[in-house]
């Protein structure tokens, strides 16, 4: 439970309150020492990620059992990305697709998709970018996980800016700024409205 509470204070922008959650679980019995091998921990991990602690969270999925691989898996793609390590994207990729399919993990292939669109993107595969962010983007809205498909609609509005012109990312741009001011997501709110500034009415 301070795992997740952690993660949503992150994600509205309340820092403290979040680094306070923080120090909470690394001192309760919650949590390992390593805070790894638990659902909390992945949250941990997740966190981190987030507010750009890149190898304190690797250190974290490290120790994550086998019980948790779809949330580790999810977390790890998140980080390749964060980290720009895109020589890892396909191994996982594979595995993370060859896991949905064992395990029913109906997510995990957005967050496949997420990566190869973003590592696409990175390496200027503009095409084959927006092909992922988009079907990431249909899977997340399908299973639910609307702030994850909300992130996936910014990666998706950087990129028609280049690809179809700057009116074709208005509307997944502001479809992400709606939903994050809703789930009052402020660092994403904020990338969102940046983004659209200047752009079409």
């Amino acid at each position: 439970a301070y795992a997740l509470a952690m993660l949503i204070h992150e994600l509205r922008g309340d820092e403290e309150r979040a680094g306070n959650y923080f120090e909470l679980l690394a001192r309760s019995s919650e949590l390992p020492p390593s805070m790894g091998p638990t659902e909390g921990g992945m949250f941990v991990a997740r966190y981190l990620v987030h507010g750009g602690n890149i190898d304190r969270a690797r250190s974290i999925l490290a120790a994550a059992r086998t019980k948790f691989a779809g949330f580790q898996l999810e977390a790890s793609m998140d980080l390749i990305a964060a980290a720009g390590e895109w020589d890892h994207t396909m191994e996982i990729v594979s595995h993370a697709r060859e896991r949905a399919l064992v395990g029913e993990l109906e997510a995990l292939p957005a967050f496949a998709d997420r990566l190869q669109g973003r590592h696409a993107w990175a390496t200027g595969d503009l095409s084959t970018a927006e092909q992922k962010l988009r079907s990431a983007i249909a899977t997340f809205d399908r299973v639910g996980a609307t702030w994850e498909r909300a992130v996936t609609q910014l990666d998706l509005g950087e990129v028609l800016r280049k690809v179809g012109g700057p009116g074709e990312a208005v509307t997944p741009l502001r479809a992400a700024l709606s939903e994050f001011a809703r789930l009052r997501s402020v660092r994403e709110e904020e990338r969102a409205a940046r983004l659209l500034d200047g752009l079409p009415a």
